[in-house]
């Protein structure tokens, strides 16, 4: 008996030393997110300007240090380079968060905040304000109208696969399905209104297509911000439930959950996080789908460290793609595809190689 009390301390203690290793890596990933956030602020200057001037700008505005001379200078890092870093973080991390949970709820390493068709429906939904002048709102014309078209069919295809699961009983694939097949339609209707669009409309449809950060700004961050925050708090608060989901419908049902209903509001909160960002800086790909798996990777499976990992190394990522993209003239949904295709290969081999060979 006494031997069995000493596995089972000796279990629970290497337990909670495993937690205090994964609190400790997670805090070091925030950690390392706001550094990142900091020190590529300066990094992405690519003006005449030196790279120190960044932050004498900064420090004027933050702490009343002296003021770096010209207007020009304030400008270009106040009010352009800073709070496109910080969307750049914010949105980062929306979009892992969404990948992470999306994984988790679907049991698919593939998945991504966009496996439910957002993308589509928000590219669609920016074609026809841009390519086509059409407004879903009367009265809202240019970014405004672009904005909120975006958002509002981002929300149609998430609609129509919760109408799915809530009139017959589906499995996590079939609802993957379901994603792609309205994904393939908002593709092929956004194909179409490009070719009847005004050939001079058609570069700015294509360009929000790759993902973009530029347009936002001080006027747009409480939005992307406020959206982010609420809908991660809100994942973060269900990180029990989606622990359980880790052992499938079958366990979770064991344990007195309902999957189909965590699944549901899972999706929900995700949706609609990811649908404010998306409808702002258009897709940005690859973020969603490597957080995860790096996070994985690092800190294990469980679900709260996961989460709050992810959106630790979604805003590095998407951040120092960001910098990246500002010294190239390019836009960021092109360097994170560049840098996040060749990045996820190296984690699925790195993975396959641990559950195979180890």
């Amino acid at each position: 008996m006494s031997k069995d009390v000493e596995a089972t301390n000796e279990v629970r203690t290497y337990y909670h030393s495993f937690l205090r290793k994964q609190k400790l890596v997670c805090i070091g990933f925030l950690i390392l997110a706001a550094v990142c956030v900091i020190a590529l602020y300066g990094f992405s200057n690519n003006t005449s300007q030196s790279y120190w001037t960044s932050y004498a700008v900064l420090g004027h505005h933050l702490f009343g240090f002296e003021a770096p001379s010209g207007r020009f200078t304030d400008m270009i890092f106040w009010d352009r380079l800073l709070p496109r870093a910080i969307n750049a973080a914010f949105v980062g991390g929306a979009l892992a968060i969404g990948g992470c949970v999306m994984q988790i709820v679907f049991r698919n390493p593939l998945a991504d905040p966009y496996t439910t068709g957002i993308s589509s429906g928000a590219g669609f939904g920016a074609t026809i304000a841009i390519a086509m002048g059409i407004s879903l709102v009367p009265g809202l014309t240019g970014d405004w109208a672009v904005v909120v078209n975006a958002f509002i069919l981002s929300l149609v295809p998430t609609a129509a696969m919760i109408a799915v699961m809530m009139f017959r009983k589906t499995s996590p694939a079939e609802l993957i399905l379901v994603g792609i097949g309205i994904m393939y339609f908002f593709g092929a209707a956004s194909t179409v209104f490009m070719l009847w669009a005004n050939p001079s409309d058609l570069s700015g449809a294509f360009r929000w297509g790759l993902g973009h950060l530029e347009s936002v700004g001080w006027e747009k961050m409480p939005i992307i911000v406020g959206a982010t925050v609420i809908g991660s708090a809100a994942i973060l608060l269900m990180s029990d439930k989606l622990n359980v989901m880790n052992a499938g419908d079958r366990g979770a049902f064991t344990m007195g959950e309902d999957p189909n209903r965590v699944r549901f509001i899972c999706l929900l909160l995700t949706s609609m996080m990811v649908a404010v960002v998306v409808a702002f800086t258009g897709t940005i790909g690859f973020v969603g789908i490597v957080a995860p798996h790096v996070v994985r990777l690092t800190m294990g499976t469980n679900t709260r460290y996961m989460l709050l990992g992810s959106f630790a190394v979604g805003a590095v990522l998407l951040v120092a793609s960001d910098a990246l993209a500002k010294v190239l003239a390019l836009p960021v949904g092109v360097i994170m595809s560049v840098v996040g295709g060749p990045l996820f290969l190296f984690i699925l081999v790195k993975q396959y190689k641990r559950e195979h060979f180890v």
